[in-house]
C-alpha cells in the first residue's frame, strides 16, 4: 500500500540522514540556580538555545530538501516591529502580488516554547510562508514571539494577541482585509494558536476565520494514548514543559492545554495536521474530534512522517493540504 511504502521510505530517510546530524546538548534550567546572577543565567540559556537551534536548522536543511527549494512568487518581504505593551517583537511579513486588500495569516513557529525564534524561525519557516503567500494569496506574518524560560506563560499568548491586534488595527497600511484573518501554528506554536483563539472567543478581539494546527501540542499532561505508549519521551516532555509553565499556571489549565477545555463551541474552523510517527498525534486527533462534536468544522489530515517532517513526497502532500485549507477559509 502507499502507506507501507511511505513508511519504508521515511525510515530509510531517517537512517540515511541521522548520522549527519550533530548531537544534542543539555537543557537549560527554568530559573537561576541558587546564588546565580540572573544575567549569567540568561547568557547560559542563550548558549544552550543556540546549540539546539543549530541542530534544528541543520535537520531542516537536510530533511526538507525539496521544500527549501520552493521560492514562491511574492511581491515583497518586509520586517516590522510590533509593540506588545511591555516590549516589542519582530515579524517578517510576506506580501503577495496583485492588488489588495488581502487576507492575512499569522504564523507561529515551533520549538517547545523556548527555542526556534529569531533567525531560526525566519529561515525554517521561509519556504512555507512564501508558498502560503503565493498560493493562498495571503499576507503572511511570521512572528518572532518571546521565548521561555526568560518569558514564561502567558507572554507568548500576549505577543500573539498583540500581533493580531496590530494586523487588525493597521490593516489599511499593511494592505490587509481585517475581516479575513487566520492563525497557523506548528507544534508548540500550534498550542499558542489554539489557546489564543480560545482567549479571543472568551475575552473578545479580532475575529479569526481559521486555526491551522500542524503537529499540535495541546495537552500539557501528556495523557493521550500516543504519549502513554512512549514513557521515556513523555518523561522528557513533562520536564520540558516547566520551561514554559514554571509556577505560573497548572498543566491542566485550558489556557495551556486547549484539549482539556470543557467548551469547544464557537471556535474558528480548524485544519489539523498530525504525523503517524509522532507522540503528539493523538493531541491533534482528539482536538479535531472535540471540535467536530461541538459543531465546529475540523479537517484532520494524517501523514506518514515524524514530528519534524518526512520524505519530499509526503512533505509536498502535507503542504498542499495546508495551503488548500488556508485558501478555502480565507477566500470564502
Amino acid at each position: 500500500t502507499d502507506t507501507e511504502r511511505q513508511l519504508r521510505e521515511l525510515y530509510a530517510l531517517i537512517a540515511h540522514f541521522l548520522p549527519q546530524l550533530p548531537g544534542s546538548s543539555a537543557m537549560p534550567s527554568w530559573s537561576p540556580a541558587p546564588g546565580q546572577d540572573r544575567r549569567a543565567w540568561e547568557i547560559e540559556v542563550a548558549q544552550i538555545r543556540q546549540q539546539h537551534e543549530t541542530l534544528a536548522l541543520e535537520a531542516g536543511r537536510i530533511i526538507d530538501g525539496a521544500e527549501r527549494r520552493y521560492r514562491g512568487r511574492v511581491d515583497r518581504v518586509e520586517f516590522h516591529t510590533i509593540g506588545t505593551g511591555s516590549d516589542a517583537v519582530a515579524a517578517r511579513v510576506y506580501v503577495p502580488e496583485g492588488e489588495g486588500p488581502h487576507p492575512a495569516l499569522l504564523v507561529l513557529h515551533g520549538g517547545a516554547w523556548w527555542m526556534g525564534g529569531g533567525t531560526t524561525c525566519f529561515e525554517l519557516n521561509d519556504p512555507l510562508c512564501r508558498r502560503l503567500c503565493d498560493e493562498a494569496q495571503a499576507i503572511v506574518v511570521n512572528l518572532d514571539y518571546r521565548l521561555a524560560p526568560e518569558h514564561p506563560f502567558p507572554v507568548q499568548l500576549d505577543d500573539t494577541r498583540a500581533a493580531l491586534a496590530w494586523m487588525h488595527a493597521d490593516a489599511a497600511g499593511l494592505g490587509i482585509d481585517p475581516a479575513r484573518l487566520g492563525v497557523l501554528g506548528m507544534s508548540s506554536g500550534a498550542n499558542v494558536a489554539a489557546s489564543t483563539v480560545r482567549t479571543l472567543r472568551d475575552e473578545g478581539g479580532p475575529a479569526v476565520l481559521v486555526q491551522v494546527l500542524m503537529m499540535p501540542s495541546l495537552d500539557m499532561t501528556a495523557s493521550s494514548p500516543s504519549w502513554q505508549a512512549e514513557p521515556d519521551q513523555r518523561e522528557g516532555a513533562l520536564r520540558l514543559r516547566q520551561l514554559y509553565l514554571q509556577d505560573v499556571v497548572e498543566p491542566t489549565d485550558p489556557r495551556v492545554s486547549p484539549l482539556l477545555a470543557d467548551d469547544f463551541s464557537a471556535l474558528p474552523p480548524a485544519v489539523v495536521v498530525v504525523a503517524t510517527e509522532d507522540t503528539l498525534r493523538d493531541d491533534g486527533k482528539l482536538y479535531a474530534a472535540a471540535l467536530t462534536e461541538a459543531g465546529v468544522q475540523a479537517d484532520l489530515h494524517e501523514f506518514v512522517m515524524t514530528h519534524i517532517g518526512g520524505t519530499d513526497e509526503v512533505n509536498e502532500l502535507m503542504n498542499q493540504a495546508v495551503v488548500a485549507g488556508v485558501r478555502r477559509h480565507l477566500h470564502p
